[in-house]
This record gives C-alpha cells, structure tokens and sequence, in this order.
C-alpha cells in the first residue's frame, strides 16, 4: 500500500462532483482509517464502508425510496456483521436479480428463485439462498491458488522438488512437482465444486451466479456437470457482481 499510488488514483476523481464514496473491504478496521484519512485530504469526502446486515429489502420507488417490505433477503448470521461483505453484497445483487428484475409479471412478487453465488478468488465462497429469501448459509475454502501456496509455503521438500521444473508436465496427472501440485490443487477445487452443485441440484437450486477471477475452472466444472448429468441449472458469469450489491 504505497500512499502515493493510492493519492495518486484518487486525484482522478477531483473534478467529478462526487457526493459519495462507498467501499467494500474485507481489510482490518487499520486499513480502512488510513484509506478514510486518504480520502478525506484528496476529495474532501469521508467514505462509507459497506457492511453486512441482518435483512435487506430492495427499493420498490426510487423516487419515493420506499421499499418491498414483502421481499426480504435475511442473513443466517447469528451476528449479522461477520458475515463477509463482499458475500452479502454478492447476495444482494443475485436476489435482485431473481427476485426483483424479472419479467413484470414476476415483480414484486414474496417469492423468487432459489439460487448459489460463488466468489472464486483466493478464498472460493458459495452461499445459497432459497426462493423466500433466507440464507441457508455457506462455505469459504481455499482456492486454487491458494491451495498450491499452501502446499509450496508450507512443505520445504516440496517447494524445493518445484524450484528444479521449469514448467508444469502432464495433463490430469502430474509428470513433475509442479505439475503434481497444481493439478492435484485444480483436481480438489471441481471435485468439490461438483459434488456440491450435484447435491444443491437435488435441493431444487436452478441458479447459479459465479463472480471473482478464478471463475473459469468453476464455470467449466459445473457446465461439465451439466452436460453429463443432463441437470437443469442456469450458470451466469457476473464479474462485476459484488459492485451490484453495492450500488444497491
């Protein structure tokens, strides 16, 4: 976190007329007084820092404000803030999408799709949330990279058997360290990816949003799900998923 940098990026901003600045961060409380103390000196704006709650009812006017007292996202945290916000944001904009911008017809309807968002980055979560809105909870596990860190930051023989290849040999199965850690990482990040959509499929889940930057080894093992399991689930790309959730 070079200072300059950041003062830097946030001078870009000076001739907009910015009446807000809203932030996501999972980063320690430390962190976020810095950034604040940063935006205060070059844009004269402190930020809001988004946080996790215990509901959320989506605007049925934006002239009004008022909002879907019907249509309620709750959250299955006994303390609603320690549940990541990135997740809850990710959350938001999923059941905004399955339960608020549909067809016309469908709008404000209590009752919406059951869905699964996954945020693959270097944590993987996946939180489910049924057709009333209730968060049935989740997982945060490694993710690929991750794992191969793990394994290479932790084991010395490892990371030195790694240091000797130059590239990774072999395809399902690995020819050399490197090649062993990072398929063996790929092969446990699907393998659990599958069984679990397998079973949520079970569950009645029809859809599933996938967001963050490792999304293509997740797309790819649910669509290979699909394909040879003949299951009828949607999976959509939605990069910029966790900033829907913020704008809302």
């Amino acid at each position: 976190f070079k200072e300059g940098e950041w003062i830097e990026q946030l001078r870009r901003f000076v001739d907009y007329p910015l009446l807000r600045i809203v932030v996501t961060s999972v980063a320690a409380q430390i962190r976020k007084d810095w950034f604040s103390e940063l935006c205060e000196k070059t844009l004269g704006l402190a930020p809001e820092f988004a946080q996790s709650e215990a509901f959320y009812n989506p605007i049925a006017d934006a002239k009004s404000g008022a909002k879907h007292n019907d249509l309620t996202l709750r959250n299955s945290y006994k303390t609603p803030h320690a549940l990541g916000v990135d997740r809850w944001l990710a959350m938001i904009a999923a059941f905004e999408r399955t339960h608020v911008s549909g067809n016309d017809s469908d709008k404000g309807k209590s009752e919406g799709e059951s869905f699964v968002v996954i945020d693959a980055g270097t944590a993987i979560t996946l939180d489910v949330v049924d057709a009333n809105g209730l968060h049935l909870g989740g997982h945060i596990v490694p993710g690929n990279e991750l794992l191969q860190q793990s394994l290479l930051g932790s084991t010395g023989g490892i990371a030195w058997s790694a240091s000797h290849d130059d590239e990774a040999l072999g395809s399902v199965l690995g020819k050399n360290t490197k090649a062993a850690v990072s398929l063996g990482a790929q092969t446990m990040v699907t393998a659990y990816i599958k069984d679990l959509i397998e079973y949520l499929a079970t569950q009645g889940i029809r859809r599933i949003f996938i967001t963050g930057g490792g999304y293509a080894l997740i797309s790819e093992a649910i669509v290979d799900l699909i394909q040879y399991q003949n299951l009828q689930l949607t999976v959509e790309h939605c990069p910029t998923l966790v900033f829907e959730g913020l704008s809302y």
